[in-house]
């Protein structure tokens, strides 16, 4: 489990809640959030929509790399530890954070109960819709500039 912690620290435990937060390193944070990134650019851009793989930055269960390469080892690890479930029972709740203290990962019971890729579908959506409008006047812009007023 030692290898597994690397990249975390234990950033605080409730026992009487059943809470155990820990907390990305730098690294990690960078990652899940350059994949953030590229997951929203991928599935916002007109190239990439058209020509694009936007699943190259998930683990082919909808989980962006981050979560099921980093996130989703540690927090099954903890939940299924038979010492850790001995000792302290069953039904905590995983919270981990990223490196600057937003909570980025809510785990219970062998799945997540929030997770960044959750939100992702509005974001895109935001996205899309303002890369659409941009393109509509980017295009009547274009059009407008060379006298083409069809």
């Amino acid at each position: 489990m030692s290898g597994l912690f690397s990249k975390f620290q234990i950033a605080g435990v409730d026992t009487h809640k059943k809470v155990l937060n820990l907390q990305m390193n730098e690294e990690l944070s960078n990652r899940l959030k350059s994949n953030i990134g590229s997951y929203i650019e991928d599935n916002i851009s007109v190239l990439t929509r058209t020509f694009g793989d936007p699943t190259r930055h998930e683990d082919g269960e909808g989980n962006l790399l981050v979560t099921g390469d980093e996130i989703e080892p540690i927090c099954d690890t903890i939940s299924s530890n038979k010492k850790f479930i001995k000792d302290f029972g069953t039904g905590w709740e995983i919270k981990v954070y990223n490196a600057q203290g937003d909570i980025a990962y809510i785990y219970s019971d062998d799945k997540f109960l929030d997770k960044p890729e959750l939100h992702l579908d509005s974001v895109i959506a935001k996205g899309q819709q303002e890369h659409d409008e941009n393109a509509v006047r980017l295009t009547e812009a274009v059009l407008n500039a060379v006298g083409n007023r069809n």
